[in-house]
């Protein structure tokens, strides 16, 4: 179980983005795919088409994983979240207590590795949760 209290295959044929509005936190499995460019490596999130860069794999995909996450932070700030990410092709899935589940399925011609992305959301944005979301 992780943090947002759901579970999850370790191989999954859903891409998902776990909100949990009690516990403030983002708890997301996505797809990073890894490419070199001369002397940086590309993290790409095809499923956000996000992307960001580092000198090794591992801190391309933690530079990836903070943009990520301010992405997603800052379209709960402006209360956009869900149509966010109806608009990039993920269903909300269902709501459980205070944890709210969006999914999309995996386009399995795009290699990539699944990572896992934790993200506190920081307490000026969780109080809007309450208004927006109870």
């Amino acid at each position: 179980m992780n943090p947002a209290g759901i579970f999850y295959m370790s191989r999954p044929s859903h891409i998902f983005i776990a909100v949990n509005f009690k516990q403030n936190s983002i708890f997301a499995g996505l797809r990073f795919v890894f490419s070199k460019d001369e002397d940086w490596i590309i993290a790409r999130c095809p499923e956000l088409e996000l992307s960001d860069q580092g000198k090794t794999e591992a801190e391309a995909a933690e530079n990836l994983s903070d943009m990520i996450g301010t992405t997603l932070i800052s379209a709960i700030e402006l209360g956009k979240l869900e149509s966010h990410l109806e608009d990039l092709g993920f269903k909300g899935v269902w709501t459980q207590g205070h944890t709210r589940l969006f999914s999309l399925d995996v386009d399995r011609r795009v290699k990539g590795s699944f990572h896992e992305i934790d993200v506190k959301i920081p307490r000026r944005v969780s109080d809007s949760l309450d208004i927006i979301y109870n």
